[in-house]
């Protein structure tokens, strides 16, 4: 395992800070040639730097930093490589995002935006007065996934600085999610797609955020890969990933294709299903599928991963809570259960899955409902137990 340093050095000759904001100053207050010892008094707004946003920075009844719980700072990680997207002023859009992350399901870890800019342009006042952002439709399509942090190598709003009224909008979208926002990590093209991600924000009372010294810890292989077998995304495809060894689905018969998958498998539509519903559920359900006719495996995968299902209009979540609902009204239960599990790993929250199917209670008729919440049991679960989409 090895630590890579995720910070900036706050302060010295290539500490850059907004135009607006007081300078860092360091005074003495004890020296080693007076008192035998060195004391500092440290002057310095907080958002400069790596540091971290709480809720209460945007909203005036969100949490502080001292209030955060300590594991929304730490955890699972992933980094979402938007390099090629990344020009001065840049606005990384919400298919722009899609396109680039992973297909890793990102519920319950943190996402880390890489775009390249804190590496090219630190230590000049280009970095603050050009920097790129995501768009909101992008910070709400992260936020969605059910994410428990967001980190990134630049700040999230353009001119943040400023505090007028209509500005600060995806400051405020992370904070009402409740979720740290750690804004000028550095050195994340030193890590893979998948890493630890440790960043813990000093404990200041009531306040708006604090300095973060944020860190990865990355297991190494003697392949070079990252942190589960995985090259980072500047060193390789994530939509057409080795299948891991050992898998059902290679058990279950087929030769692999040039891109590592079995046969007839569609890269693009396998890492769709990867990315909400984990590898080895998605590989269940292929497999479920391919088993059947190879014709209408090809059809079925044209028609909905990588046809339907890969529309921006709406997020895999709303889809599945669609899909439920659509389920519910028609019983079929074994597709409920399915479809609560893939709502589950795409950012949906229990109890906002069990209310579709109570909601069809009105409009499909109570014994359908009641019936669906006996397979909702079932899905949940399984997903508790790390389980997923199955029922089929």
């Amino acid at each position: 395992m090895r630590i890579v340093d995720l910070s900036v050095t706050l302060g010295g000759p290539g500490f850059v800070q907004p135009a607006l904001f007081p300078p860092v100053v360091f005074e003495p207050i004890h020296t080693h040639e007076v008192h035998k010892k060195a004391n500092t008094k440290i002057i310095a707004p907080i958002h400069a730097g790596t540091h971290a946003d709480s809720p209460w920075h945007s909203l005036p009844d969100g949490q502080t930093i001292d209030e955060m719980p300590l594991d929304r700072f730490m955890g699972p990680a992933v980094k979402i490589d938007l390099r090629k997207y990344i020009h001065p002023h840049a606005r990384i859009t919400r298919e722009q995002v899609m396109e680039a992350a992973p297909a890793i399901p990102l519920g319950g870890k943190i996402v880390a935006l890489y775009s390249g800019w804190l590496n090219e342009k630190y230590g000049t006042q280009q970095y603050y007065d050009e920097y790129p952002t995501p768009t909101t439709e992008a910070v709400q399509w992260i936020v969605d996934q059910g994410v428990k942090a967001i980190a990134m190598d630049t700040a999230i709003d353009a001119g943040a600085a400023s505090t007028v009224e209509g500005g600060f909008v995806n400051h405020r979208l992370v904070a009402s999610a409740g979720l740290p926002l750690i804004e000028n990590v550095a050195n994340l093209g030193s890590v893979p797609t998948e890493f630890t991600f440790i960043g813990f924000p000093a404990k200041y009372h009531g306040r708006d955020g604090a300095p973060v010294r944020a860190v990865a810890l990355v297991e190494d292989d003697v392949s070079g890969a990252g942190a589960s077998g995985r090259m980072g995304s500047e060193s390789a495809d994530d939509s057409a990933l080795p299948a891991r060894s050992g898998s059902a689905a290679v058990a279950a018969g087929g030769a692999e294709s040039a891109e590592g998958l079995p046969e007839g498998y569609d890269p693009k539509a396998f890492a769709f299903f990867k990315r909400y519903f984990t590898e080895d559920n998605a590989r269940n359900f292929f497999e479920f599928v391919r088993r059947h006719d190879m014709e209408f495996f090809r059809m079925w995968q044209a028609w909905v991963p990588a046809g339907m299902y890969s529309r921006s209009v709406l997020d895999q979540k709303t889809r599945e809570l669609c899909a439920i609902a659509a389920s519910v009204a028609l019983n079929a239960l074994p597709q409920v259960r399915a479809h609560v599990t893939g709502a589950l790993y795409a950012g949906a929250t229990k109890a906002e899955t069990l209310e579709v199917i109570l909601q069809q209670g009105v409009y499909s008729g109570l014994p359908y409902a009641i019936q669906a919440v006996a397979k909702w049991d079932e899905a949940v679960e399984a997903y508790d137990a790390g389980g997923g989409y199955s029922g089929l």
